[in-house]
């Protein structure tokens, strides 16, 4: 039946081809049968028919077109012609070229038709979508809002359904979840009453990726199992297979495992019964997952060595290589760290062979945990450093901690040396005790010989000169321990300042460990949306529903996603890098708050906690480091965020979490203030809280090191910090820097 079917497809192909062909045939040939007016007709649907297929050719169509339009002053085929350069320029990837033309367009159907007709609305359409390609999306959601707006005094229904599932889209890459489901809510009631009932599951299915992306798991089931409901009915086995993987995966992220395998396994039975292979391996690599997580490794690799058979007849590096990796990381699970180092070489060969930057970093993640458990510290440390020279993504918490225990194994050698200097520093303590006892005991040795050869000069004499070579021999000992003591204490000045230093620096990578879930949050979404687009891609090539212009429209929302990955780890990599407090240059710190304001939204987001801010825009420079500033404000922000959560546990349900930060110049000074409405600070540990490691947090919640490291960062800049506070209602932190150059 397979057979019968390829062949009946193959079959259509051609005949569409053919009726193509002979359709530009018939018009060609038309051309030298028509007037001169007439041509322009011929020479536009010539160029509308060649656009998909022959985008070169329809444009020298579509420029003669304009031409003959603009000479008899054919305004309608003036814009017709426009339209077809504009089609022609997308699908050879000139999207700026399109954007102008869809533009050119536009303005002469408002002349043609008005502001409010059909006509128009199609055009803006065109140009929203070209600004969402050039991933200017706040451009085309204020295009797709106008055409909205015509759409609905039109009544064009159809036209709603496909703008606002367009502004949701926007929005969800813009990352602003709220305003997206409010337009993925819209497009759910225009859709139940006047679109198509099998559309609803994708729908369904745009609203639970809202839901996943601010981890409300529960909800992304519900709207998943919807989308599942529909497709189950409408026979759609391709759409049903990719619902039951979301589902589970959704299980698996709240740890119902069970549950999670009886979805994956049923949608691994439809990829077998439709017999695409790629989509089997998948889901074979997916349940074997889960059973690593259950601990049951051997049924993991038993599902990993079932799609690596498959795998194996089929070339795809990237799926081939994190298949190795899986298999790698169970072995190390079963502490089989000689097959484990022999499978992830193959992993990195692959990853390497095949450019796959995002696989070679995974292992050399898993590289550093197998060396780690074979104790071969120096072997994790190597591997972790190429994993900081390559990556270009971010630790995950529990990564992160890895790799520190191993780095600080790595270090003994150096942690033993400290000590020993500790160890004679204290030895030098007792030296100089011993020293001054000597020199006591020498004074009392002396008074006794004195009283005792009182009764003779000579021996009175004898017993001075004796008692003066003795103290200047004590005294030059004396005079020698204290240099010693002097370089002793200058060497441990310089130790403890590098110690505070390194503290610093510690203090910032904590700060990125606690905001990891945000951050690989914000990566995991375009993440989720560039897997998502491949699989619509794939089941669209499969039912034949892909033509260039779609393909094209894909890459570049993926392309789209990937750049924003880029720019988040661009920061992220920055603000990482080690800074002193040497290092000091004019700055403004709205930088550093928006950029920190940047790496917390999302976790600030998933908190339900409104962040109020209001920057002062002609705010003066001062003089400091962006990012050692950057990293004050993130350690306003974690505690704030602390102590809001904290009340949040006994408030009532009527208690709105809020924060906010505003800059401002009052004379030659420029402030910044930092307020939330958490339980805030008693009036007796108001003064101790910038003191070092005082905290009044549970036991490992918190190292007390946060507030005198800010403290620290701002004397460095010749600033103030202050703080007030009342009990219940919340804390203001107010900080106060000297205008750059005043």
């Amino acid at each position: 039946m397979k057979r019968i079917a390829s062949i009946i497809f193959f079959i259509h192909l051609i005949f569409i081809f053919l009726n193509s062909q002979s359709k530009v045939d018939s018009l060609t040939a038309k051309l030298n049968t028509v007037s001169k007016k007439e041509k322009v007709i011929i020479l536009n649907e010539l160029a509308e028919e060649l656009s998909p297929v022959d985008p070169e050719k329809a444009i020298e169509y579509a420029i003669d077109a304009l031409k003959s339009a603009v000479k008899f002053k054919n305004r309608k085929e003036e814009s017709l012609a426009y339209k077809n350069l504009a089609d022609s320029y997308y699908y050879l990837n000139k999207i700026e070229e399109s954007l102008e033309m869809y533009q050119k367009t536009a303005e002469i159907e408002i002349e043609i038709s008005g502001e409010k007709s059909e006509s128009y609305e199609r055009r803006l359409g065109d140009v929203g979508y070209c600004y969402e390609i050039l991933l200017k999306f706040e451009k085309a959601i204020e295009i797709y809002t106008q055409a909205l707006k015509i759409a609905e005094e039109l009544d064009m229904k159809e036209e709603i359904i496909i703008l606002l599932n367009n502004i949701g889209q926007a929005y969800y890459k813009l990352a602003d979840y709220d305003k997206a489901l409010k337009f993925f809510r819209q497009n759910l009631k225009i859709e139940q009453k006047f679109g198509k009932p099998e559309d609803l599951s994708i729908v369904y299915n745009n609203i639970g990726m809202v839901y996943d992306a601010w981890n409300q798991f529960e909800k992304a089931i519900k709207y998943y199992e919807q989308a599942l409901e529909i497709d189950r009915k409408y026979q759609n086995e391709k759409r049903v297979a990719i619902r039951l993987n979301n589902i589970g995966y959704a299980y698996r992220a709240v740890k119902k495992y069970e549950i999670a395998l009886d979805y994956l396994q049923e949608a691994l039975k439809i990829e077998k019964k439709i017999g695409r292979n790629e989509k089997i391996a998948i889901r074979l690599t997916n349940i074997g997952l889960i059973y690593i997580s259950t601990e049951k490794y051997e049924e993991a690799l038993k599902n990993f060595r079932e799609a690596q058979l498959i795998l194996e007849k089929i070339d795809l590096p990237y799926y081939q290589s994190t298949l190795y990796n899986h298999i790698g990381h169970t072995f190390i699970l079963q502490k089989k760290y000689l097959k484990a180092i022999e499978v992830l070489e193959k992993s990195q060969k692959i990853a390497i062979e095949k450019n796959l930057k995002q696989q070679q970093i995974y292992n050399y993640l898993e590289f550093a945990l197998l060396y780690q458990k074979m104790k071969d510290y120096k072997k994790a440390y190597q591997n972790q450093v190429s994993y900081s020279n390559l990556r270009d993504s971010v630790f995950t918490e529990e990564k992160h901690k890895q790799l520190a225990e191993f780095e600080a194994k790595y270090e003994t050698d150096k942690k033993e040396k400290e000590i020993e200097i500790l160890t004679k520093n204290t030895e030098i303590q007792n030296l100089k005790l011993k020293g001054n006892r000597i020199v006591k005991y020498s004074f009392i040795g002396g008074f006794i010989i004195i009283l005792i050869l009182a009764f003779t000069i000579y021996r009175a004499y004898r017993s001075e000169k004796i008692e003066i070579k003795k103290r200047k021999i004590a005294e030059k000992d004396l005079s020698d321990l204290n240099k010693n003591l002097e370089k002793k204490v200058e060497d441990e000045v310089r130790i403890r300042r590098e110690q505070e230093q390194k503290a610093v620096e510690q203090s910032r990578l904590a700060a990125l460990g606690e905001l990891a879930a945000g951050i690989a949050h914000e990566i995991n979404q375009p993440l989720h949306s560039i897997a998502f687009a491949i699989d619509n891609m794939k089941m669209a090539i499969e039912e034949n529903d892909a033509d260039k212009k779609y393909l094209q429209k894909k890459t570049k929302n993926i392309f789209a996603d990937i750049d924003r990955m880029k720019r988040i780890i661009d920061h992220i990599r920055t603000f990482s890098r080690k800074q002193t407090g040497e290092e000091k240059e004019p700055f403004n710190i709205n930088q550093s708050i928006t950029n920190a304001i940047n790496m917390i939204k999302e976790q600030y987001s998933n908190h339900r906690i409104k962040l109020d801010v209001d920057l002062d825009k002609n705010l003066p420079e001062t003089l400091g480091n962006l990012y050692r500033f950057e990293q004050v404000v993130l350690i306003l922000f974690s505690n704030g965020k602390d102590a809001i959560e904290e009340k949040a546990k006994t408030a009532d349900e009527k208690y709105q979490k809020k924060l906010s930060i505003r800059t401002f110049q009052r004379d030659n000074s420029i402030m910044m203030e930092f307020e939330d409405n958490g339980t805030g600070i008693s009036k007796e540990n108001l003064d101790k809280i910038f003191n070092p490691f005082y905290t009044t947090k549970k036991t490992g919640e918190g190292t007390g090191l946060g507030l005198s490291i800010a403290y620290g960062i701002i004397g460095e800049i010749e600033g103030k910090i202050e703080v007030e506070s009342e009990v219940g209602k919340g804390t203001k932190m107010k900080i106060e820097l000297t205008a750059n150059g005043r």
